[in-house]
């Protein structure tokens, strides 16, 4: 079973390759392709926030696997709910 610093980690190389692909596509001139692939990188972003204001609330260096990765058997966690988490917890306004 992978750690949640395992998880982390490919996040973060997913994340971090959504952004190059963005890149690529906006230099190609590929405009839904970058709109899809920067909504991907806001939730990404999004997560990211709320994993960090999780720590510093919790004074933890708890990771959220729950944010990081979903498997077969979980619960997906959709680009509104992270929205709405954001939101809630004062990610942003």
């Amino acid at each position: 079973m992978d750690t949640a610093s395992d998880q982390f980690t490919r996040f973060m190389k997913g994340l971090a390759a959504t952004a190059e692909l963005h890149a690529r596509a906006n230099q190609l001139g590929c405009f839904v392709e970058s709109v899809c692939l920067c909504a991907s990188l806001i939730d990404g972003a999004l997560r990211m926030g709320l994993i960090l204001k999780h720590q510093l609330d919790t004074r933890s260096n708890a990771l959220l696997p729950e944010l990081l990765y979903q498997g077969e058997a979980d619960s997906p966690i959709s680009e509104r709910e992270v929205y709405r988490r954001a939101l809630k917890n004062n990610v942003v306004d």
